[in-house]
């Protein structure tokens, strides 16, 4: 038995058809016998949406903060009403991005109310893609009777506080993936993992900066001592 991480980019959970695709890359290999850790970004355009969000927030702009907040719904409301049967499971994932999506619409309420956006603000505001798009698959993906469960990485990447360009420590993550990660692998858990993402000593969101979401994957990727680190890019 390998295990194999997988880094799934924008585009390739982009909508119901390509995580339809990654659903079938992760089922492939599970088939083979492999255990499969899995480390996606937020869908496709959301990112840049939850940056405009923010900065119509600190522009006192509160009619384009609230549109985008419900262009995200929409967004991820049709990709869980396409992937999954009516039912409490699809209750249960609605219910969560809609959490989250009333706490990212919060944050924005707060920067319109400051007027200023700070590093650690930032961080703050577009981890809420990863979030929501990691508890998406895994529900995609328990809907296809695999044991998949979303892990944030925010309780496993533990970072310095240098916002926007986190770096991990070392001692402290490997310990967290060892207590949280490892022994839910061992009992037959896919991990679905918040890519791009990590967080202080004190549990403050912080991003790992550019090209965060493959580096994140990465760390995963030798933490559980993968065979194989595959990143899927449509490019």
């Amino acid at each position: 038995m390998k295990t194999i991480t997988m880094k799934f980019g924008g585009t390739s959970v982009g909508g119901p058809d390509a995580i339809t695709n990654v659903i079938q890359i992760i089922k492939q290999e599970l088939a083979n016998g492999n255990r499969v850790v899995v480390v996606v970004s937020a869908m496709s355009g959301i990112t840049d949406m939850l940056l405009r969000s923010v900065k119509a927030a600190a522009n006192n702009d509160r009619w384009e903060f609230t549109s985008l907040s419900q262009k995200m719904r929409d967004k991820h409301e049709e990709a869980i009403n396409l992937l999954m049967r009516p039912g409490a499971k699809r209750d249960a994932v609605l219910l969560e991005i809609n959490k989250l999506l009333d706490a990212q619409f919060e944050l924005c309420s707060a920067i319109q109310v400051l007027g200023e956006l700070t590093p650690r603000v930032l961080d703050a505001a577009v981890s809420f893609g990863e979030r929501m798009s990691s508890r998406l698959v895994a529900a995609a993906l328990v809907e296809h009777d695999i044991n998949a469960q979303a892990f944030e990485a925010t309780k496993l990447i533990v970072t310095d506080e240098t916002f926007q360009a986190a770096q991990p420590l070392w001692e402290e993550t490997t310990e967290r993936v060892e207590a949280r990660l490892i022994p839910a692998m061992d009992v037959g858990v896919t991990p679905i993992i918040t890519g791009f993402i990590g967080a202080t000593q004190a549990g403050v969101t912080t991003t790992l900066g550019r090209g965060g979401s493959d580096y994140s994957a990465a760390i995963f990727a030798a933490l559980v001592d993968s065979d194989e680190f595959v990143v899927w890019t449509d490019v």
